[in-house]
């Protein structure tokens, strides 16, 4: 038990006590005087003595009530708080369950999540709060009964999540707010954020008990497919044995099978060619983890994007760039006819009045319309004096010495880009388009919608740097890629504890393993991650901490609050109570 004070300023007020001292000596004193009349009355001196001696006494009775309250109601402006400790166990507990992926590890005949509802269903009381452990914390339910948290329990099915039992922790821990305990019920493999013990501590530091079940009961054999590596036309597998002894293991491939041996605790490599579609990986063993046991990998392009590249020369730079698309397929056009066949995107640069056939921009205005080809028109000297009969909706003005290119409108071939100085360019007026970056004013990159199709004007000339900058394969390949209308296949084969981006005002976290058709696109979500495979907890990760090995909690000490300044200030309204008491007995009011 001790004693504190919330607020030593509030002491001052014990200054108060000074002018009733002041007041009580400066009181005039009666002087006795002597009146022959009146003698009779004090004949007796003893008598008279006692009842002066009583008179002060009562009157002492006065300042002592008024010295008392003032000495109390100084002291309740300092905030007393009174300390002592107390065994606690708590209506209020909050519940974090772990229903990430590790919680579908099966624990002789019994998944750990139904080992973790069992020990809840049992622990619950009549104030309950519920933290599901995902890749982030999810707050299911919150000062719900008993009853209510066994019906939502028996609904609740395990995850293809990662887990974050810290932030789970933390968030429980906000939800308390000094009053109750918290229950981690969980296998303690946490696959994301910080370590446990931090959250534990910073709980601890609100004087919040963390109590930890731990469902993970035994060491159980696992090997499964951790990671993932995807080329336009190859897949590396990675394969990751967790056991103590060395593993032969079959891997299926659609109707491909190759056996591999894999060691103790090693990772395992495997490569093979992708095939159109949705294919499915599939390790056959034996294990206590199904879950990294499969993947299915999803490739819905057949094709290679067509690309014709026309010029007199064309730019080397974009040829070479071009090239380095593993999905592009490149065609060059031999002038002046342009092939008439079915390509997905048609690059024009360096060509001249005379380079093409009559007719040549009308029928590619036409492809663009009917969304037969999209057509990217890269800047070169000279290209003012054409005419793109409305192929591109652009009035050329004088050629301009340029400067640092500002981005005007992020897109997805220009995010994160780095265009660097321009030297010259074309100061242009855009018809009917939108500047995606600009330089003075003058647009630089634009686009322009023609019917169903698209048409870019790339105004970035080959005097600029820009050619010899990372950036500039990587803006041609995310370009090809938005007029194909294209994801690259790591863009659509995902990872469960991944955010999907679905528009500027909606995501959606992934966690569940499958194919799933989300915001027109299809796209196939794995696991895939080395931590939340890792089934048996290191002993040296829980060498401090202590389980329950039942569902039920130990009272433990808790130190408890007790402010005193209500108390104060009720006993300061008693005394002003008596001290009126008193005056009124006493007859003077």
């Amino acid at each position: 038990m001790g004693f504190s004070l919330g607020n030593t300023l509030g002491l001052i007020g014990l200054l108060s006590i000074i002018p009733l001292i002041i007041l009580y000596l400066i009181k005039p004193k009666p002087s006795n005087l002597k009146v022959p009349s009146l003698m009779f009355f004090f004949s007796n001196t003893k008598s008279t003595t006692l009842e002066s001696f009583l008179r002060h006494f009562h009157q002492d009775i006065l300042f002592y009530l008024q010295l008392l309250a003032l000495l109390l109601l100084g002291l309740s402006l300092a905030q007393p708080l009174l300390t002592y400790e107390k065994n606690a166990v708590s209506n209020n507990l909050v519940f974090v369950l772990d229903v990430s992926a590790s919680s579908k590890v099966l624990e002789d005949g019994k998944y750990r999540i139904d080992i973790a509802k069992d020990s809840i269903k049992e622990l619950s009381t009549s104030k309950n709060s519920l933290v599901l452990v995902k890749s982030k914390p999810v707050l299911a339910l919150q000062n719900v009964g008993r009853s209510e948290l066994v019906r939502y329990l028996d609904t609740i099915q395990p995850t293809d999540d990662l887990s974050d039992i810290s932030s789970a922790i933390i968030l429980g821990a906000e939800l308390i707010n000094n009053k109750g305990r918290i229950v981690v019920v969980s296998d303690l493999i946490s696959s994301k954020g910080v370590p446990i013990d931090v959250a534990e501590n910073l709980a601890n530091a609100k004087d919040i008990h963390v109590d930890f079940i731990n469902t993970a009961k035994k060491v159980r054999n696992n090997i499964g497919i951790i990671d993932l590596a995807l080329t336009p036309d190859s897949a590396n597998v990675y394969i990751k044995n967790y056991n103590n002894k060395d593993e032969t293991v079959k891997l299926i491939m659609g109707n491909e099978i190759k056996e591999l041996n894999v060691k103790s605790g090693n990772v395992e490599p495997i490569v093979f060619e992708l095939q159109n579609g949705d294919m499915e990986i599939k390790l056959d063993v034996k294990d206590d983890f199904e879950a990294d046991n499969k993947i299915i990998i999803t490739k819905p392009y057949k094709d290679k994007i067509k690309v014709l590249l026309v010029g007199n020369p064309p730019s080397r730079f974009l040829k070479a760039a071009l090239n380095s698309i593993q999905e592009v397929e490149l065609h060059i056009a031999q002038l002046p006819v342009i092939p008439k066949d079915d390509f997905d995107i048609i690059l024009i640069n360096n060509i001249k009045e005379n380079d093409l056939l009559e007719g040549s921009f009308e029928e590619l205005k036409t492809k663009v319309t009917n969304d037969e080809s999209d057509v990217i028109i890269a800047s070169w000297d000279g290209i003012e004096n054409l005419d793109f009969k409305g192929l591109l909706p652009v009035n050329f003005n004088k050629k301009n010495t340029g400067g640092i290119i500002q981005i005007d409108q992020i897109t997805r071939f220009t995010k994160d880009i780095d265009f660097g100085e321009i030297k010259t360019y074309y100061d242009i007026n855009i018809n009917d388009g939108v500047s995606l970056a600009s330089y003075n004013g003058s647009s630089v990159i634009s686009s322009f919608h023609l019917g169903n199709g698209e048409v870019i004007y790339y105004g970035i000339m080959d005097d600029s740097d820009f050619k010899l900058n990372p950036s500039f394969p990587v803006f041609w390949n995310n370009l090809i890629f938005h007029l194909a209308d294209r994801l690259d296949l790591n863009e659509i084969n995902l990872r469960t504890g991944s955010v999907l981006d679905i528009s500027n005002t909606t995501s959606l976290n992934l966690d569940r393993a499958g194919i799933f058709n989300v915001a027109d696109r299809k796209i196939s979500v794995n696991l895939l991650n080395e931590k939340e495979s890792n089934i048996n907890l290191d002993k040296k990760e829980t060498a401090n901490k202590k389980f329950l090995n039942k569902a039920q909690l130990d009272p433990v000490r808790v130190n408890v609050d007790y402010k005193l300044e209500r108390l104060l200030i009720f006993i300061v309204l008693l005394l002003v109570i008596a001290e009126f008491a008193y005056i009124k007995i006493r007859g003077e009011i």
